[in-house]
């Protein structure tokens, strides 16, 4: 399968023919991430933001003025926090977008694996609950000693066991849309349009997969972007770096599901740019700074026009 548009001149092609990308998209299954967190972990202070409304001359709903409710700097609290953003990546490595929000595919493969994850993390999660509850009366009293004049405007949570149960890591399993299956029969149709209707169910379903390939480039295109900034005028530029370029090359091998060649021409750039070594570089500014900022922007600017073709085309 092969497509051409107006982006540029080569043809957008997968290495895997129709029947394994079928076997593929057969092979998957989908997770959803539902762990939780206690929705008063801030509040809009009402009095404090009509005043800076009316100070500023602001107009309605464009100003406003948080507080935080419940401190979690320097505390056991703050590690459940950083423990629940970090679950909300990690189950995302290995995993593919779908083209429902919030919802990815996984190969059958790697459920068990990424379950185990879940399951450890939760287990940590329960152990820092319990340090937090023990922790509670001093969080609660510098929370409410932070807020100073503002607490009249707050309500700090007081039973610390109740606000420390919402916070959960957890997933949700289910199985990933389908095409009809071949052998299919449907009552009052014949043979010939059955036929038709399974074979659309199958298209359907991997130009819907082809173009999420568009969104696995979207971390890479991130990294890139990160990097042209720091190494066309970072002072502190460090070989990390580059080697998180490496590892978007990695990550994107492993995720170009259909094999698709204008991905695996990025996977190879990514390398190539992975591999510049910080030392050989000058300080910003300098001829090998400008030198390497504009091989990262080519590649950035192919990761993206890439990701516009695939979103627009699929297969």
């Amino acid at each position: 399968m092969s497509t051409t548009n107006q982006y540029n001149d080569k043809e957008i092609k997968a290495g895997l023919n129709k029947e394994k990308q079928l076997e593929v998209l057969n092979n998957t299954v989908t997770v959803t991430y539902t762990g939780t967190k206690p929705s008063g972990l801030s509040t809009t202070l009402k009095d404090k933001t009509k005043e800076v409304v009316k100070d500023t001359n602001a107009k309605k709903g464009r100003a406003r003025v948080s507080a935080t409710v419940v401190e979690s700097r320097g505390n056991t609290l703050g590690k459940m926090l950083s423990l629940c953003q970090q679950a909300t990546m990690d189950y995302k490595i290995g995993t593919h977008p779908s083209d429902v929000r919030g919802v990815r595919l996984v190969p059958t493969g790697k459920v068990a694996d990424l379950q185990a994850m879940i399951d450890e993390k939760s287990k940590q999660l329960d152990e820092l609950r319990k340090q937090a509850l023990k922790e509670w009366d001093t969080i609660r009293a510098e929370s409410i000693e932070g807020l100073g004049d503002n607490i009249s405007e707050v309500d700090v949570p007081y039973d610390g066991e109740e606000f420390l149960s919402d916070f959960t890591i957890s997933v949700s399993w289910s199985a990933a849309p389908m095409a009809i299956k071949k052998g299919t029969i449907f009552e009052g149709m014949t043979e010939e349009i059955a036929n038709k209707v399974i074979a659309q169910s199958e298209k359907t379903r991997i130009d819907v997969m082809a173009r999420n390939h568009s969104k696995v480039l979207e971390p890479a295109m991130n990294k890139l972007k990160k990097a042209i900034k720091k190494v066309a005028k970072g002072d502190r530029l460090h070989q990390k770096t580059f080697d998180e370029l490496l590892e978007a090359s990695a990550e994107l091998k492993e995720l170009n599901w259909f094999e698709f060649d204008v991905i695996n021409d990025i996977v190879r750039e990514l390398q190539e740019v992975g591999k510049i070594q910080r030392d050989h570089l000058g300080k910003a500014g300098s001829a090998t700074r400008k030198l390497a900022t504009s091989a990262i922007e080519d590649v950035y600017k192919q990761t993206e026009r890439t990701a516009s073709r695939l979103a627009v085309c699929g297969l």
